[in-house]
């Protein structure tokens, strides 16, 4: 009788083991979704409404802008919120159109953005984004 309470305790163990590894992993996933989704909204924030778009592309290349997180400690109660600077690359595209019509013709050049990629800065980027680090946007 004891050994088979004991094959029961054991079994029970590893079971609520499972469980608890599930709910981690589960709450990890969980966490890198939302940053992801913070980031996505912040991206397409910048490409929204930049105030000069010929003067932002003009200037594309390396930037950065900054989430907000809540960190929640390990009794689950929030902490200080932390800031975390995001490195992110702009690249523009210029294209010209020609408006034609009753023997006139305008051309135009424009500058518009293409695409707005974040850039990997290792282990902290994979962990808050998950997979490789890099949110892209653009065509």
């Amino acid at each position: 009788m004891l050994l088979e309470a004991m094959v029961g305790v054991v079994l029970s163990a590893s079971l609520g083991l499972g469980m608890s590894y599930s709910a981690a992993r589960a709450l990890a996933l969980q966490r890198q979704s939302s940053t992801q989704n913070m980031a996505v909204l912040q991206m397409r924030s910048l490409l929204a409404t930049p105030s000069d778009l010929g003067a932002w592309c003009a200037n594309s290349g390396a930037r950065s802008f900054d989430l907000s997180l809540n960190n929640v400690d390990a009794a689950g109660i929030d902490a200080t919120p932390s800031t975390v600077t995001v490195p992110y690359m702009l690249t523009c595209n210029t294209f010209t159109p020609t408006v034609s019509g009753a023997n006139q013709s305008v051309t135009v050049s424009l500058t518009r953005p293409a695409t707005l990629t974040t850039t990997n800065t290792g282990a902290v980027a994979n962990a808050l984004l998950g997979g490789s680090g890099v949110l892209s946007f653009g065509q």
